[in-house]
């Protein structure tokens, strides 16, 4: 898969939460912002609080095939799909086929997702993306680009080394109460 859908879909992922908002696809006017800052869409898109629902949806069922997803009870790939319209599209150039969203509206996006999904479980980069580590604080998708697919934070100097602080005090903790305890 090319690294830049692979790109796409991460962001898209990733929609559940950023610096500024809690949920990119919270309200029809965070939507349009959202997949407009992601490049999947023009200005002049209209989006609903059914379309809102929908990219929810999606990047939910999307979100709840990862191990340690933020997904609580996700929705299933199957259902997310249902209602949407998949295209079947030939590459001359490349000699390959490819699924497109077959509208350029949100449910077309959404369609859209779930192809460049459909494409990375198909070629095996979806195994290599992984949920972050640091389940308190992030739970951002990443691409595992490690030799041996071993990678566990989505950033090692944010969310490694928070993660491996809070491990070294909860260590620190645990002893000195051994200590306390032998005394």
């Amino acid at each position: 898969m090319q690294q830049q859908s692979i790109d796409t879909l991460i962001a898209f992922m990733n929609s559940h939460h950023d610096d500024d908002v809690e949920d990119g696809f919270a309200s029809p006017r965070l939507a349009k912002q959202q997949l407009i800052a992601l490049g999947l869409a023009k200005r002049s898109l209209k989006v609903t609080a059914d379309d809102a629902l929908l990219l929810q949806r999606v990047r939910d069922a999307l979100n709840g095939l990862l191990p340690g997803s933020y997904v609580a009870a996700p929705v299933t790939f199957d259902e997310a799909a249902a209602g949407l319209t998949l295209e079947l599209r030939f590459n001359d150039r490349e000699r390959r086929t490819a699924l497109a969203g077959a509208t350029p509206n949100v449910p077309g996006i959404a369609a859209r997702m779930l192809a460049l999904a459909h494409d990375a479980i198909t070629d095996g980069s979806w195994d290599r993306l992984k949920t972050c580590g640091n389940k308190d604080d992030c739970r951002w998708v990443f691409f595992d680009r490690s030799k041996n697919h071993s990678r566990v934070w989505c950033d090692m100097t944010t969310c490694g080394a928070e993660a491996k602080s809070r491990a070294f005090r909860a260590r620190q903790r645990e002893r000195r109460a051994r200590a306390e305890r032998s005394s």
